[in-house]
């Protein structure tokens, strides 16, 4: 093994998988919404209340915040806001030349600072998801904008990002359930409510909101992104890697290093185990330090999913998986298990996961439950494409959620124990999926039923759950 092979980009993102931070820009703007949602409440309740259709509640828990309260609302991974203006309105103003009177007004300053300062952040974004581990669909999660919109702002020029942010009244407005914002920031004054479920909720609204953002448009890759493998695939249905054995290599040495199981990397790259372990002395010979994680061949979500707090990081990662594939893969994640898709949701979900306390109790004491590993989520995805799980959705908690028939847990909404009173039965409704076909017969995008049903991925048996037969 070269020393450069040993030295690529490859290696570095697997072994920053799990330990990459979030974002300081993204971080700062959040907050600084958040906050100057504060300032403005306190000047005027009666309007934010019907510009962002926020209860009295909500607002009044805004006023009485501090800083270190805001600072639970905010993050660095994923915005609270995004703009609810109409996308071919914004594509059309960033398409048009700028007047010649543009520089005199950039020299007087913005009149809606904020405005300009999230479509500047948005474009700087989308113009380093080429050049950085990221690429525009990890930008369409951070900021819920669609890919045609980024597309649009990774092309244009800076006097057309100051001039949509005068032309149009950008409207923001939050991506979660606004009941969330009293909840959280009263939550020290209520023991019932539990802060860490609280902001896993709102991350989970969050990326399910998300969901169907980028359907029936086209798909695009970066060349430069070393975790878009499809552009090596074969042309088959089964969509397979290419068995050229550089590309081989490189993503057994990157599935060892981020802490794949053997049996895994066998199945993913097709190497034998022999192959395998030579491979991981290599790379341990290299000074690379690799997790020796067991064959998890057997392994199912009765081992996995055996408390609540399991269950809510069991559903993270699978609807985060599910957006990155509906993004990525024109396969439903019910007839294969798409790997790249399954390793970038993994990444997002430890970004989350490394800024969430997340804690579990046991016999009255608190100590902190380890994020699921990625062999786990492999497993998980697998009972997908097995149609053992599926996702669904509460309407209740209006999120995605992952169920499977094998977890020890109840197979309902996992926010639904820790945050209800009374456990909800029947919350969810049926629903069927189905995909559009192409002239070729190829699979496309789900076509989903109402968005406030279930989006089941796999039929199984559940007590409370009847499903449409196909």
């Amino acid at each position: 093994m070269s020393r450069k092979l040993q030295d690529s980009t490859w290696d570095n993102q697997a072994f920053n998988l799990t330990s990459k931070q979030s974002d300081q820009s993204l971080a700062e703007f959040d907050l600084s919404m958040w906050s100057m949602l504060k300032m403005l409440s306190e000047q005027d309740n009666e309007f934010w209340i019907e510009e962002f259709k926020f209860s009295k509640a909500s607002v009044q828990a805004l006023v009485d915040s501090q800083l270190k309260d805001l600072e639970l609302l905010s993050s660095g991974e994923i915005l609270s806001f995004t703009v609810k203006n109409d996308e071919k309105e914004i594509i059309k103003i960033l398409g048009e030349p700028c007047g010649p009177d543009i520089i005199y007004k950039k020299i007087l300053g913005p009149n809606k600072p904020m405005a300009h300062q999230y479509w500047n952040l948005a474009k700087r974004f989308a113009e380093r998801a080429d050049n950085e581990e990221e690429n525009l669909y990890d930008v369409s999660l951070q900021f819920g904008l669609n890919l045609d919109v980024l597309k649009a702002l990774k092309n244009c020029t800076d006097n057309q990002i100051f001039c949509l942010a005068e032309t149009i009244d950008t409207k923001f407005g939050i991506r979660f359930d606004e009941s969330l914002i009293h909840r959280i920031l009263k939550s020290h004054f209520d023991p019932k409510n539990n802060i860490h479920v609280l902001i896993m909720l709102k991350f989970q609204q969050t990326i399910s909101s998300s969901i169907g953002l980028n359907t029936g448009r086209e798909m695009v890759y970066s060349n430069n992104n070393l975790l878009t493998l499809k552009q090596f695939s074969d042309s088959d249905n089964n969509n397979r890697l290419s068995k050229h054995s550089l590309v081989r290599t490189l993503l057994a040495r990157y599935l060892l290093i981020s802490g794949s199981a053997v049996n895994i990397v066998q199945i993913e790259t097709g190497y034998t185990q022999k192959n395998i372990y030579r491979l991981r002395s290599i790379i341990q010979a290299d000074g690379i330090k690799i997790k020796n994680n067991r064959s998890k061949s057997q392994m199912s979500a009765i081992s996995i999913i055996t408390n609540i707090n399991k269950s809510i990081q069991a559903s993270l990662v699978m609807v985060l998986y599910y957006f990155h594939s509906q993004s990525y893969e024109n396969i439903p994640i019910d007839q294969n298990l798409n790997l790249i898709p399954l390793l970038r949701a993994y990444r997002s979900f430890h970004q989350i996961m490394n800024v969430t306390q997340f804690f579990d109790s046991d016999k009255g004491l608190v100590k902190k439950s380890p994020p699921i590993d990625f062999s786990e989520c492999w497993t998980l995805a697998r009972e997908l494409r097995s149609n053992e799980a599926c996702i669904l959705k509460s309407t209740q908690f209006n999120c995605f959620y992952f169920s499977s028939q094998n977890q020890k847990v109840s197979t309902d909404c996992p926010f639904e124990s820790p945050l209800n009173e009374i456990t909800n039965v029947g919350n969810s409704k049926k629903v069927n999926i189905t995909y559009l076909k192409d002239e070729f017969g190829d699979y496309d995008v789900p076509n989903l039923l109402a968005d406030d049903e279930i989006l089941r991925i796999g039929p199984y048996n559940n007590s409370h759950i009847r499903f449409i037969p196909d």
